[in-house]
């Protein structure tokens, strides 16, 4: 009985701890690694802009290499892919390992610069 109640106890915490990793929405720099996501989810959105060589849109955003990671840079960059993923990545930060092709990477510098836009 007691080691019933124990393992609930565990799952339970482990559980509130794997929803503390979920996305976060918003635009401030931080020092995780942050997940922009529009509020209104359309599917197809860019499909336009996307190709076999270019599955995220990542070339729409080329022009931003160089530009120092700043709110209202994250805020414009999600306007041009409403309800798309645009995971922001900082220098030493643990991300999760699955590749999304339509997934937008936006890899920041130690200087908090776009050093790197890729797909995954």
């Amino acid at each position: 009985m007691v080691r019933s109640f124990v393992n609930a106890v565990m799952l339970a915490a482990a559980l509130g701890a794997l929803a503390g990793c979920g996305q976060r929405n918003g635009g401030a720099p931080g020092p995780d690694a942050s997940t922009v996501t529009a509020a209104s989810v359309t599917p197809d959105a860019n499909a336009s802009s996307a190709s076999a060589d270019d599955p995220c849109g990542a070339t729409r955003v080329e022009k931003y290499m160089n530009r120092r990671d700043e709110p209202t840079l994250r805020a414009e960059i999600a306007g041009l892919f409403p309800g798309e993923t645009i995971r922001w990545i900082r220098p030493g930060e643990a991300v999760t390992q699955d590749y999304l092709p339509g997934r937008l990477n936006i890899i920041v510098s130690e200087d908090n610069r776009i050093d790197a836009i890729r797909c995954g």
